[in-house]
């Protein structure tokens, strides 16, 4: 099951609740179940941007392995921070801060 199921079958579940076909009991009981099934997805999230944060890929394999990702963050950021017309991170971080540098830096990573 997928997000995308889990959405779809809360939709019936609202359904069948509306149409008096499922107790609001039963309801509640699959919208505690759905809400546990997203909290995992989100702390799965987490844990795959602080991997990436310290320079590995998590593999999706049922192993669990992780990798390194060529380069530490240090030069991940340095060639980001050329990629953007910079010299260097520090002459970013001058040029457009260091906060928005970081927002950039992360949506570049997390977008691949």
């Amino acid at each position: 099951m997928n997000l995308q199921d889990l959405n779809t079958n809360l939709g019936d579940v609202f359904l069948q609740l509306k149409e008096g076909k499922m107790t609001p009991e039963t309801a509640n009981s699959l919208v505690n179940v759905s809400n546990s099934i997203i909290n995992n997805a989100k702390v799965q999230l987490q844990g795959i941007k602080q991997f990436h944060e310290l320079g590995y890929e998590p593999s999706a394999s049922e192993s669990g392995t992780v990798k390194k990702i060529v380069g530490d963050v240090f030069d991940r950021k340095f060639q980001f921070a050329q990629s953007i017309g910079h010299n260097n991170i520090s002459d970013a971080h001058a040029k457009i801060g260091k906060e928005k540098f970081e927002e950039l830096f992360n949506q570049s990573i997390y977008k691949k």
